[in-house]
């Protein structure tokens, strides 16, 4: 089984958007993410890569505000916001939490110590 992340798309505009995954031109929808809500997208690292187009709910109501995130986003971000600003959308991001050296070096200890103590019992 494949392991999945989860990334957070948070709308933080006035307006619902419609969520259509594909590329290029060709995109399906996948989801609404309401006004002030937020949407749970799951996805595999190993997966090919995909975009994620991010629009109005009615073309109408506001035209031009599109938004692209593509897969690798997904795949670097834990948090992804859209906001508006000068009347378009702007994106907010929150990586995922990185180890640095000196957590690895720790874990690889205690892991190391568990495996001598365990081997010579």
């Amino acid at each position: 089984m494949e392991e999945k992340l989860t990334t957070m798309i948070v709308n933080e505009t006035g307006h619902d958007l419609v969520m259509k995954v594909g590329n290029r031109n060709c995109f399906v929808p996948l989801a609404i993410v309401k006004k002030r809500c937020q949407h749970a997208m799951e996805l595999c690292m190993n997966w090919t890569y995909q975009e994620f187009l991010l629009e109005t709910k009615n073309l109408n109501d506001v035209v031009g505000k599109k938004l692209f995130v593509n897969s690798d986003d997904c795949c670097d971000y834990e948090r992804i916001t859209v906001k508006e600003s000068d009347g378009k959308f702007v994106v907010d991001r929150v990586p995922r939490k990185q180890f640095n050296a000196e957590e690895q070096t720790a874990a690889r200890q205690g892991i190391l110590s568990w495996l001598k103590s365990w081997l010579w019992y």
